[in-house]
């Protein structure tokens, strides 16, 4: 699934802007927009008004995005690849915080 890092950053509350997410997957922002189409247009996740800038959009989780991202999420857990399969479950949440917190600040 391409878009389950998009996905994963919407259900983990981040309220992140298109701009953010492409920032942050490294990704061209072409890319991002057609990543959330598809998930808008699966019901999936919502465009709402940036409360802190009106002129862009965040995105927001909706009910079934969060069931698809925890079906997803599990999966992922459960068959750790390369080198993250050395770590813990613990070891893999706490390094995903920090990776969350490194990209998009502590709030």
């Amino acid at each position: 699934m391409r878009s389950y890092p998009v996905l994963a950053l919407v259900c983990d509350d981040l309220r992140p802007t298109q701009r953010e997410l492409a920032d942050f997957l490294r990704l061209d922002p072409s890319q991002i927009v057609a990543l959330i189409d598809d998930l808008e247009g699966r019901g999936l996740v919502e465009r709402q008004q940036d409360p802190r800038d009106r002129r862009s959009k965040v995105l927001v989780p909706t009910p079934e995005g969060r069931l698809v991202y925890a079906a997803a999420h599990a999966a992922v857990q459960s068959e750790p690849a390369g080198s993250f399969a050395e770590l813990s479950a613990h070891e893999r949440d706490t390094l995903t915080e920090l990776l969350r917190r490194l990209a998009f600040g502590d709030d």
